[in-house]
């Protein structure tokens, strides 16, 4: 009888671990304790959790949570989540140490502005200040990887940002405005890097496969490519470049290749632009009198 229940207590404990591993229980036990976590680190934020879902990893001696549709309360302002996941290591959290060792958060689709705020919020900067000011509206769609030591610091050189982003207008401080941006952003360790990369200036549109952004220094290198379409050129743009009224519907598509040093002051310095310019169509008004 005594080797009976022994069997029968192994089997339920094999089956719960199983069960824990394979498949996980939801539950909102961790809910206050990690919501207290995220606001010991960023007092900004509040986190509202729904049910999480807990798989057991035996091999770490951790647990994987994972909640779909949280919400990120920001000055009153709703950030809304796709899912949430993390490893809690359960060594950490018997000795009441910082036990969440990363952090993947997927967004739904956002106002930019507000996830501007939720950066700041965690660490502020000069540029970001900057980048909040000059940014007057859009949508992104965020997915995040962070990394934690022991103490819950960020692992600076394992952290990752994807954006999906569209709708983007700038304003930049010379009143210059670009709008209809959209296009995918990757932010890691001293770089950034943008791909599919649509918009529209002063009614021309634009279009870059791949811009890149990197840190060199105290300054930032940055290097791609933008490309126009076929098509008339607005005249607040040849008025740039050309000074001679006479000359007007210029019908062109053009490659362009560039690179500049960029300042934490957004200064631009040691500008480089190479153009291919595939001039279709020009009119020029000769108003030459002949007596």
């Amino acid at each position: 009888m005594i080797k009976r229940t022994f069997y029968i207590l192994l089997i339920l404990f094999i089956g719960s671990i199983f069960y824990l591993n394979f498949i996980g229980i939801s539950t909102t036990k961790f809910n206050k304790k990690i919501e207290t976590e995220v606001r010991d680190k960023f007092p900004q934020v509040n986190l509202e959790l729904n049910d999480i879902k807990i798989l057991l990893n035996i091999s770490k001696l951790s647990i994987d949570l994972e909640t779909d549709y949280p919400i990120i309360l920001l000055d009153n302002k709703k950030i809304k989540l796709k899912k949430v996941m993390t490893t809690y290591d359960l060594k950490s959290y018997l000795r009441r140490e910082f036990a969440i060792k990363n952090l993947f958060i997927d967004t739904q689709r956002n106002q930019i502005k507000e996830i501007i705020k939720l950066a700041r919020s965690y660490k502020d900067s000069a540029q970001l200040l900057i980048i909040e000011k000059i940014v007057k509206s859009g949508d992104a769609e965020i997915s995040i990887k962070l990394n934690f030591d022991e103490n819950g610091i960020l692992k600076e050189d394992k952290y990752e940002v994807n954006a999906d982003f569209e709708n983007l207008s700038i304003d930049f401080f010379n009143r210059q405005k670009i709008k209809k941006i959209s296009g995918n952003l990757r932010y890691s360790k001293n770089k950034i890097q943008i791909t599919n990369l649509e918009s529209e200036y002063q009614g021309l549109a634009l279009f870059s496969k791949k811009i890149l952004i990197s840190k060199k220094d105290e300054n930032y290198i940055v290097e791609g490519a933008i490309d126009s379409k076929e098509n008339i050129i607005p005249k607040a743009i040849t008025n740039v470049f050309i000074k001679n009224e006479n000359i007007k519907n210029i019908h062109l598509s053009s490659k362009n290749n560039f690179n500049f040093n960029l300042s934490k002051k957004f200064k631009i310095s040691d500008l480089k632009f190479n153009s291919k310019i595939n001039l279709k169509k020009a009119e020029y008004n000769n108003e030459l009198k002949i007596k």
